[in-house]
């Protein structure tokens, strides 16, 4: 499943949010973003697994699904978004066009 660093980095302020579980959770087997990594930047994850690492007994997590599976708590918390993100790609030519359709529907657009 293709992610952007984006929809990381949301995914994991929403695992954060819940009381009693901010830090407490890594990731095991999935490819990670480069220390530069931008917005629109991509990463093809095709497994992985969330680990608990807190101290004291695994807390249930509302996010967290099939036993701890990174692609169905990921497309789990996904499905629950009002967005949708996409990668776009815009030949050269048709860049204002497509900024100001952008521009007047108000999506938020990042990268260009």
């Amino acid at each position: 499943m293709k992610v952007t660093y984006r929809e990381w980095k949301e995914f994991w302020a929403a695992l954060d949010a819940v009381p009693g579980h901010k830090d407490n959770w890594y990731e095991d087997e999935v490819e990670s973003f480069g220390s530069n990594a931008k917005d629109e930047d991509t990463t093809d994850v095709r497994y992985g697994t969330l680990v608990w690492q807190g101290s004291g007994p695994q807390i249930d997590h509302p996010l967290i699904k099939g036993g701890g599976d990174w692609l169905k708590s990921f497309r789990a918390w996904k499905k629950g978004l009002n967005y949708k993100t996409f990668l776009v790609v815009v030949p050269n030519d048709d860049e204002e066009a497509f900024r100001e359709v952008a521009k007047t529907r108000k999506w938020k657009v990042s990268g260009g």
